[in-house]
């Protein structure tokens, strides 16, 4: 399904301070099948529908870019079900949880306000950021609007955790990223021999 163009979109992508960014785009080796069910992956990713562009702004830390909510999240007759948005909200703290400390955190509290519906077949813009960091803590907000920005629809707030064995950004974008010399072979070896260790 192609992804809706908008004039925001576009000036996103014209901003020269603006990395276009995303785990799909950044982390290409990881979305192979195999290495997904390697990683613990059981079939069909959950919310595979919900869609996005993500962007990195070094300069202010924040991820930012455009959400598309597509027919089959439905919830209420004719737009986005709650749950769909808290997924690709969680979604999107994982990036800039990424962003801001590396590979490998996972979500331990999201608390999502739901301030207006948001349409079906329709986007939204959103930006995350960093509130603080506190040893292996994560603590982030994120905006949900339209795309002119005057209607919020939902705000949250999350904390992730970083567990003792993580990559930065940099080490997991040398060792997955597009211009890795890693094969799928090699990331596979790589997970069987972690996973062995966990034993």
């Amino acid at each position: 399904m192609p992804f809706p163009d908008s004039e925001y979109l576009q000036s996103l992508y014209a901003n020269k301070d603006l990395i276009v960014g995303g785990t799909v785009r950044d982390f290409p080796l990881l979305r192979d099948p195999e290495v997904q069910q390697a990683l613990g992956s059981r079939g069909k990713k959950f919310g595979a529908s919900l869609q996005s562009r993500v962007f990195w702004d070094e300069s202010r830390q924040r991820s930012l870019g455009v959400v598309y909510f597509p027919n089959d999240v439905e919830g209420p007759v004719g737009r986005a079900h709650g749950g769909s948005i808290a997924t690709i909200l969680d979604a999107l703290f994982g990036y800039q949880a990424i962003r801001t400390k590396g590979w490998g955190s996972f979500t331990v509290q999201l608390n999502v306000t739901y301030r207006n519906f948001v349409p079906l077949n329709s986007c939204c813009r959103y930006e995350a950021w960093t509130t603080k960091v506190e040893g292996k803590k994560i603590f982030m907000d994120i905006e949900l609007k339209s795309l002119d920005g005057l209607t919020t629809h939902a705000t949250a707030t999350s904390i992730f955790v970083q567990p003792k064995h993580f990559l930065t950004y940099e080490k997991a974008l040398s060792m997955f990223g597009k211009d890795s010399s890693a094969t799928k072979e090699s990331i596979l070896e790589s997970i069987r021999s972690a996973n062995q260790a966990k034993l």
